[in-house]
C-alpha cells in the first residue's frame, strides 16, 4: 500500500510508507552543472624569433597568459620536441625555460616576455623548432 508521507517534510518529492508503517521513504532528485575551476589559455599559437646567429639574442616576444576560471593558479613551462637551442637558450621573463613558475589569480591576464639567446658554440643551421607548453594548475 502507498501513502503519501507527511507534507513536513519539504524536500520530498515522493515517498511511500509500507503497510505496517515500519519503513518509510522520500526521494529527492538533485543535479549539478559542475563547472571547471581551471579555464586557461594564451594569446598565440606560434612565435617566431626571427634569423639569428650565434651569440645573438632575439627581441622580446609577448603571450599573454589568462585565467578566466575561478581558481587562482601556478603557471609553469615545460619543452617538447624542443631542439638543443630552445633547451639552452629560451628564456621567460628572464627565467630560463625550466625554471620559470609564476602565479596568476582567477579572472587575471597577464604577459610573459620570451627571448631566444643562442649560444656563443651553437653549430646547427636552419628552421629550428620546438612547443613551449603552458601547465596551469591550482594553488
Amino acid at each position: 500500500m502507498n501513502t503519501t508521507l507527511n507534507p513536513a517534510l519539504p524536500v520530498c518529492q515522493s515517498g511511500t510508507v509500507n503497510a505496517n508503517g515500519t519503513v518509510a521513504s522520500a526521494s529527492v532528485t538533485i543535479s549539478v552543472n559542475q563547472q571547471p575551476s581551471i579555464v586557461f589559455g594564451i594569446d598565440t599559437a606560434s612565435i617566431n624569433f626571427g634569423d639569428l646567429r650565434a651569440s645573438e639574442t632575439s627581441a622580446a616576444r609577448a603571450v599573454r597568459l589568462t585565467n578566466t576560471g575561478s581558481a587562482n593558479l601556478r603557471i609553469a613551462a615545460t619543452l617538447q620536441s624542443a631542439d638543443s637551442l630552445y633547451q639552452q637558450g629560451l628564456f621567460l621573463d628572464g627565467t630560463i625555460w625550466s625554471g620559470y613558475q609564476t602565479n596568476l589569480d582567477a579572472n587575471f591576464a597577464e604577459t610573459v616576455n620570451l627571448i631566444l639567446q643562442v649560444p656563443g658554440n651553437y653549430q646547427a643551421l636552419g628552421l629550428r623548432t620546438g612547443t613551449l607548453i603552458f601547465w596551469a594548475t591550482p594553488r
